[in-house]
């Protein structure tokens, strides 16, 4: 521990310290606290009060040294924690009794102080953090410890009599410690394939087939588990090879050629739909004889080319007609009854063995922390051998050590935790930092810095919506009554939604990021349809509002004022600027107006011109797929998916999390007019390899909808890489009416492209909309539960300031949206050159910097007026 005089330095630079989005600190009667969204380093300079606990909330944490905190209470929440050596103790045990004189008895200064409270929560544990032993024998890890100080020994007695007793030991204290680690998240990602309704049984079996299980699965495990996938892998091949053949079968001239050409078509459309099932099939004997049989059938006439006898095309129709049956079979079996399949047992053992290694690294920590009681000290010696010793001391009441593993995702348990985990006041730092660099990078595009803050802060909250509904019924489960604890102390305000409001923002801007939009939530070449006055008028009521709250901020905790004294009305300016995004959204010319327009027009179109450059290369089909070894159809049904991204960095995000998908976003429209058949279902990804939209097609979400309707699945490609594909499938097109198929199919492309701008267009305008409700929710919440309360909002607390600096950049950010799109306006509509608005992107703005904005775009727009 620090001495005094280092304790109150520390104390007092935190003190000094303005709440920022990097650091703040708070202190009352009972606790400090610090909020960092970087690193925190627990060292000897680091000190407080033994009757207050010191909690830190950062983003990491590094123990500089093993420590010695005597009768400490001590928190600390992070994403990750380091170690600065191989093996650290962190100790808050109590400290031992005193030294007895000769002939005094034990007194209180002989007992063992109580140890105090450590309580740790890891968001990502890493391996190097839990105790154990190195192959030299050495300990590694983190070794946690709250034990009661020792009772010192008795005195001895000199004079006469028995030796005075022995000192009692302290009482143990408490360890929590919480964590998640990557074990964890395999399990969720592993539930998320094998209970996806969405994606087909095959594609479950590829992923769960290449799935890198972790080290601390057995080998034999593991191995047991790929036995029961291989009949399904094998199967699924054999298909995909009979598929092949069939596809390149030119049936032509066969004997008994009807009868050919319906089998073939049959078996095709049922192994189609068996494939594309949710629940995987048992695999019988029966099934795979019957494939297997098929099989052999049609590649006897792939490498015969066209035999004449009757034989091997007789042989291809009675195969082909006894595995269509099955699988008939199957696909009309009652699902119960296939919901028990072989894999689904093996899957469950695997999972026990995911179990077995979470509760190995829960038992290892258990065994090792200690908060064991203080030993009683031995008694003293008589005066005479006949005297006889003095009694032990009485040993301390034991501590509690409790470890928890944690799922990071909406699991009702996680409710049970009796430890606010996250801050609201911490995460809204992060949250701020996020925003800033998606806002600042919307000049590149290039969003990766801010996907990460969103992706962690989405991760983290991932408990909040449960407890929110769990808010609404009770405040007895342990993890609420955390945070209404924090409350009733005055540590924060309104936390439970306040960390509603983050996690949902969280939620939406990786939605946004995933599908291309800026900040503002729009396309780079978006272009709105309302006049340059509705806009410029929207930025002059913002500016007036940002200058007087800016003004506020500087003197927030010296005013007499109360500080959020204007709470009122800036909640309803910025309702009323919501209402108004809103109304834009949902009016006559507004983005998903205009799009779903083009979406009405240009479908029909595009089905109609599929059907007809399919049966202009029908004769040809055989000759294409030689040049691109793909079956045409299917590579012309996988350009009907094909979408632009704005950049090849958001080609590469597109499928890294399924938070991007916006069918779910439609539930928070509340009645607003939506087409839900235009809204996607899924991104993929394509490059410039037909192999990516053979994938694409393979891995498609619903296999129900047309795949050239609006909303069947995307995939995501460089408007480059389209363009090659295209001029590859026309290379491979050399018959006698070459020229005018690539007609047709030079039509086609520019449908594709423009019906699927306008399906993105309309996307965005379903987030945007998803968007402005939620935050309008938001406000309404505050106004009906949170205004009053505001208003006498302690100025200690940062929360007060974070609330104030959250209405100024929600009206900054509303300012910033309608001059972008005034200044967008006035470029279409008076066909104006750019203005460079870069100014504005260096970091948030200033009311200043945003007149000035608005002053020069006013300029503009009267000098076209004018001219």
């Amino acid at each position: 521990m620090p001495d005094t005089a280092d304790e109150d330095r520390v104390l007092k630079e935190w003190q000094d310290s303005i709440p920022n989005d990097v650091f703040a600190f708070q202190n009352s009667a009972e606790d400090c606290i610090i909020y960092k969204t970087d690193e925190f380093v627990l060292d000897r300079s680091v000190g407080w009060s033994p009757q207050k606990t010191l909690t830190i909330y950062a983003e990491k944490v590094t123990i500089a040294d093993s420590l010695r905190l005597e009768s400490r209470k001590l928190a600390l929440f992070c994403k990750s924690l380091k170690l600065s050596h191989k093996a650290i103790s962190l100790s808050v045990s109590g400290a031992n009794g005193g030294k007895v004189l000769n002939d005094t008895t034990a007194g209180p200064d002989a007992n063992g102080t109580g140890a105090g409270s450590l309580a740790i929560y890891v968001e990502d544990l890493t391996d190097d953090l839990i105790p154990s032993q190195d192959e030299n024998g050495e300990h590694q890890g983190l070794y946690l410890y709250a034990e009661g100080g020792d009772g010192a020994a008795g005195s001895h007695n000199t004079n006469a009599g028995q030796g005075g007793k022995g000192g009692s030991g302290g009482s143990g204290g408490l360890i929590s410690f919480y964590f998640s680690h990557k074990l964890y998240d395999d399990v969720t990602k592993l539930d998320a394939i094998m209970d996806s309704t969405t994606k087909s049984w095959p594609v479950k079996v590829e992923q769960l087939a290449g799935w890198k299980h972790d080290e601390y699965i057995p080998d034999i495990a593991v191995k047991l588990f790929s036995t029961k996938l291989a009949p399904y892998t094998e199967t699924t091949q054999v298909l995909s090879d009979i598929d092949a053949n069939l596809t390149i079968l030119d049936v032509r001239g066969a004997p008994n050629e009807d009868g050919v050409r319906s089998a073939k078509a049959k078996l095709l459309d049922r192994m189609a739909e068996f494939l594309r099932g949710a629940s995987e099939p048992t695999i019988t004997t029966d099934l795979s004889s019957s494939i297997n049989a098929c099989y052999d059938s049609t590649e006897a006439l792939r490498q015969s080319e066209q035999p004449q006898s009757d034989k091997p095309w007789a042989e291809f129709i009675s195969s082909a007609e006894a595995l269509t049956a099955i699988l008939q079979s199957i696909l009309s079996a009652n699902a119960e009854a296939i919901k028990e399949t072989p894999l689904k047992p093996a899957y469950k053992r695997l999972l026990n063995e995911y179990s077995g290694a979470i509760s190995g690294i829960i038992s290892q920590m258990t065994y090792t922390f200690s908060a064991a009681g203080g030993r009683g000290g031995t008694g003293g010696k008589g005066a005479k051998p006949e005297d006889g010793y003095g009694a032990t001391g009485e040993v301390g009441a034991a501590g509690t050590v409790s470890v928890e593993g944690l799922f990071l995702s909406d699991d009702a348990d996680n409710l049970d935790i009796e430890a606010a985990l996250a801050s609201a006041d911490q995460c809204q730092m992060l949250c701020n930092l996020a925003d800033l660099d998606y806002f600042t990078s919307s000049t590149t595009s290039n969003y990766a810095s801010a996907r990460a803050k969103y992706l962690t802060l989405s991760r983290r909250l991932s408990f909040v919506p449960k407890m929110m509904e769990e808010l609404e019924k009770s405040h007895a489960r342990p993890l609420i009554k955390a945070y209404l604890s924090m409350q009733s102390k005055n540590l924060t305000f309104n936390a439970i939604p306040q960390l509603m409001a983050i996690k949902r923002r969280a939620d939406i801007c990786l939605q946004k990021i995933a599908t291309g939009v800026d900040m503002l939530g729009h396309p780079p070449e978006w272009v709105p349809r309302h006049s340059y006055s509705v806009y410029s008028a929207r930025v002059k009521n913002h500016i007036d509002a940002i200058q007087d709250l800016e003004t506020k901020l500087e003197s927030y905790g010296s005013s007499t004022e109360p500080p959020l004294k204007d709470t009122k009305t800036n909640i309803d300016r910025q309702l009323a600027d919501i209402q108004m995004r809103i109304d834009i959204l949902e009016s006559s010319d507004s983005i998903l107006s205009s799009s779903a327009t083009l979406i009405q027009a240009y479908t029909p179109q595009l089905k109609k011109k599929r059907i007809t450059i399919q049966a202009a290369i029908a004769e040809i089909k055989k000759d294409i797929e030689g040049h691109i070894n793909m079956d045409p159809t299917i590579a012309l049904d996988a350009l009907t998916m094909i979408a632009f991204a704005p950049n090849a960095f958001m080609i590469a995000i597109q499928t890294t999390a399924v938070l991007h998908k916006t069918t779910s976003s439609i539930r928070s429209l509340d009645g607003s007019t939506v087409e839900k058949d235009y809204v996607v279902q899924q991104f993929g990804t394509a490059d410039n390899k037909f192999s990516s939209l053979q994938e694409g097609v393979k891995n498609r979400s619903n296999g129900i909808i047309d795949i050239d309707d609006p909303g069947a699945d995307k995939l995501i490609a460089a408007k480059s890489d389209f363009i090659e594909l295209v001029d590859k499938f026309k290379n491979a097109i050399t018959s006698d009416n070459a020229e005018g198929i690539k007609r047709e199919l030079d039509a086609f492309v520019n449908l594709i492209q423009k019906r699927n701008e306008a399906v993105m267009k309309y996307n965005y305008g379903v987030q945007l909309l998803r968007e402005a409700r939620a935050e309008k929710s938001q406000y309404e919440q505050l106004q009906q539960k949170a205004g009053e309360a505001l208003l006498s909002i302690d100025p200690t607390i940062p929360a007060g300031r974070f609330w104030m600096r959250k209405f100024i950049n929600d009206a900054r950010y509303s300012a910033i949206e309608a001059l972008s799109m005034g200044e967008r306006s006035l470029r279409f509509w008076a066909l104006n050159s750019p203005y460079d608005m870069s100014s504005m992107y260096q970091g948030l703005p200033t009311s200043t910097l945003l007149a000035d904005l608005n002053k020069k775009l006013n300029a503009m727009f009267n000098s076209c007026v004018d001219g």
